[in-house]
């Protein structure tokens, strides 16, 4: 992964991302005991849901049970009913099997990369670049005319990705386990067809699954393991690592259409290999992709299962709150100044 510029616990975060994430977070002490964060009306429901995910975690752990219950119990257990609870609609869970388009991938940089990056080696001319020219992070949509054809092309697209790997990228291209990001419920109309269109175009991808389910900005992801020699959390964190760097790429690609989108770039995933459950959050600095590992709960033990649920629930919050509020004022700027440049 060091060749294309994703690392784990490789540095600690800067000041601003880690402001960020205590503010998103809090005290995990104080959550397990006071449940910080979460509004009085929920607090009750929020702390079932993490005694029965306790009672569910002690059976699989008693049982070795292998990674699809692991599975099934935090999603089922976990964070759809958090999602019910904080969401409002706002919010869509996943649980596809489905790899995520390959084009969000951090690439290793191409020789006419490191060149232009060396003024002092000389010309770069003539040098292809390896780095796909279908997502072009920095090109700008002007059409304002939706296109009759652009959803047959990209269905056309999405096939043959799936028939041609990506062999021109080593990393393994991420289907979490698990995703939270925006329902498209969310966005009003105008912005449901501007994201449509960028996403038909290749300009902005953000539903980042080939098969779309109505879930964009993805802002959590879990990668599970169970209690089993062919998964590990070395593993989990790995492909985690890569979704993480591919959610951030969603979020600098919307940056680069609309330049006053001032969003930290922060993504949040869980880890797990059976009990051990793993918060990591993923950013970039100086164009490199970051994961660094916040927190780690056992969630066979009581006050660890509430932390963990606790902190959940507020990244949940969080996202169906400030995180949606700042990607559609991101879109109706891009919306404002298509009026008035028509």
């Amino acid at each position: 992964m060091a060749g294309a510029h994703v690392y784990i616990d490789q540095m600690d975060p800067p000041t601003e991302i880690d402001e960020l994430c205590r503010r998103i977070i809090g005290d995990t002490y104080d959550n397990a005991r006071e449940l910080s964060g979460v509004p009085v009306e929920l607090k009750e429901q929020v702390r079932n849901t993490a005694s029965d995910y306790l009672d569910r975690c002690k059976e699989l752990a008693r049982d070795a049970k292998g990674e699809a219950e692991w599975k099934s119990a935090l999603l089922d257990g976990v964070f759809r009913p958090l999602v019910k609870l904080f969401g409002q609609d706002m919010l869509a869970t996943s649980a596809s099997d489905k790899p995520w388009r390959t084009e969000l991938k951090p690439r290793p940089p191409s020789l006419r990369d490191l060149l232009s990056s060396t003024p002092r080696l000389g010309v770069t001319a003539g040098i292809p670049a390896t780095a796909p020219t279908s997502f072009d992070l920095t090109g700008r949509f002007t059409s304002t005319e939706p296109s009759e054809t652009t959803t047959e092309t990209s269905e056309t697209t999405a096939v043959s990705t799936i028939e041609d790997p990506d062999s021109s990228n080593p990393l393994t291209t991420p289907k979490p386990d698990i995703v939270v990001g925006l329902a498209r419920r969310s966005f009003s109309e105008v912005h449901q067809v501007l994201l449509g269109e960028w996403q038909d175009k290749a300009k902005l991808l953000s539903e980042p699954q080939l098969v779309q389910h109505g879930l964009h900005f993805p802002f959590l992801l879990v990668e599970a393991k169970g209690l089993a020699t062919s998964g590990n959390m070395m593993g989990a964190e790995n492909q985690a690592a890569v979704g993480g760097a591919c959610a951030i790429n969603i979020l600098r690609a919307l940056q680069d259409l609309e330049r006053h989108f001032s969003l930290a770039r922060i993504i949040f995933s869980i880890s797990t290999e059976g009990p051990l459950h793993q918060l990591g959050i993923h950013y970039i600095v100086g164009g490199q992709y970051h994961m660094t590992v916040h927190r780690a709960w056992r969630t066979t033990l009581g006050r660890d299962c509430t932390e963990f649920v606790v902190a959940l629930a507020r990244i949940i919050q969080w996202g169906g709150d400030q995180y949606r509020n700042e990607i559609t004022a991101s879109l109706q700027r891009y919306v404002g100044h298509l009026q008035a440049s028509s």
